[in-house]
């Protein structure tokens, strides 16, 4: 196998025909291991000089793609060091290796990618979000070297709809039928109504970043959640957002809006095949006494029943464990997180005594007090 890092994007640029026809073959291929996604996240992040390039692309003798590893080195101060780390391009629920399957080795293709990973000039590796259901997951938990730094993340909620024969027989299990009387009363005063489409127009995205921003805003203040930080509030990010929402055909949109159109919560997910992952989702404050964000929820699984063959389909609440979403469902993915250190590194070892030093100052310091 022979290996190639690309750092330049003019270099990226040329793998684009054979990464996205990879990224069409592999079944299980998430939207953020297609190209436009990672270009588009690299676009919006470029000019900031803190993260590099470093995809590691795997051909065969004949310079067949057998597996494209996205990753990024990010450089950061760490008390008076740079610390380089390693770590997946873009913000997503599931970072993964793109690896081609049929007639290949996966294990083979992961562990070189690990080889070129393990001889690069950075400090730490970082990788989160893996899927521990994925391929790499698989390779992962079987290595004796890397089970151990494999770290559980969180959950990911999802509802598996093959499991049901129809939306009565969902019910049985799941009854939400204490949410009729809120849903009958948000009807009755706003008359609202659900609305899902495939792109968002500048206004759209103008009003759910507004919406998102109060929301976060509203739990600090009312709910005395601390740090609640709206992804919108980075412009990085949301430049990327509304870039990549304008470019692809693979993201669904449920909002439900009131008689003047004006939207009370919304559900911006990403598309893959038959799986739709739920990505952002928010509502406008003024509508609380409603719980419109259980009522989308509700709607959106309605939604669901009515599509046809809708057995076919996953929604997939994304990363959070959080009480709500399995109020839904029973079942989940998990993720998981693989962190080490390049042990012969000196700037990995004398940030370790650094750090033990300060920790121990600041107990001393603690003591002196007392």
């Amino acid at each position: 196998m022979n290996v190639e890092i690309i750092t330049e994007m003019n270099e990226l640029k040329k793998v684009k025909e054979k990464w996205e026809e990879l990224e069409v073959k592999e079944i299980g291929t998430t939207i953020f291991q297609t190209y436009l996604y990672n270009l588009t996240w690299w676009d919006s992040v470029k000019e900031l000089n803190k993260y590099k390039l470093n995809i590691i692309v795997i051909r065969d003798k004949n310079q067949n793609i057998l597996g494209i590893a996205p990753l990024v080195v990010e450089e950061e101060k760490k008390i008076f060091l740079k610390i380089k780390t390693l770590k997946f391009m873009g913000w997503g629920d599931y970072l993964n290796f793109l690896i081609l399957s049929k007639n290949t080795n996966v294990a083979k293709v992961v562990n070189k990618i690990f080889d070129t990973i393990n001889n690069l000039n950075v400090d730490r590796i970082m990788l989160t979000n893996i899927d521990i259901n994925s391929k790499l997951g698989g390779v992962l938990r079987r290595n004796e070297r890397y089970n151990k730094s494999l770290e559980f993340l969180t959950e990911c909620p999802q509802i598996q709809f093959f499991k049901y024969n129809s939306l009565n027989n969902y019910k049985e299990k799941f009854n939400y039928s204490s949410l009729n009387n809120l849903k009958n009363k948000l009807k009755k005063d706003y008359n609202y109504k659900l609305i899902v489409e495939n792109n968002i127009e500048n206004n759209k995205f103008k009003e759910i970043s507004e919406i998102h921003k109060h929301l976060q805003n509203f739990l600090n203040k009312e709910k005395a959640y601390k740090d609640r930080k709206s992804l919108y509030e980075d412009p990085k990010r949301k430049s990327f957002l509304k870039n990549f929402y304008s470019e692809t055909d693979k993201v669904l949109n449920f909002f439900i809006v009131d008689m003047n159109n004006n939207i009370i919560a919304y559900d911006t997910c990403y598309i893959n095949d038959k799986r739709i992952l739920s990505w952002n989702m928010g509502h406008n404050p003024k509508y609380n006494a409603y719980s419109p964000g259980r009522i989308i929820s509700l709607e959106i699984i309605d939604w669901f029943f009515k599509q046809d063959s809708f057995q076919e389909y996953i929604f997939d609440f994304g990363c959070g464990g959080y009480s709500w979403k399995f109020q839904w469902t029973d079942d989940f993915t998990s993720v998981y997180k693989l962190e080490y250190d390049i042990q012969s590194n000196l700037n990995i070892k004398l940030l370790k005594k650094l750090q033990l030093l300060k920790k121990g100052v600041k107990c001393l310091l603690k003591v002196i007090k007392n």
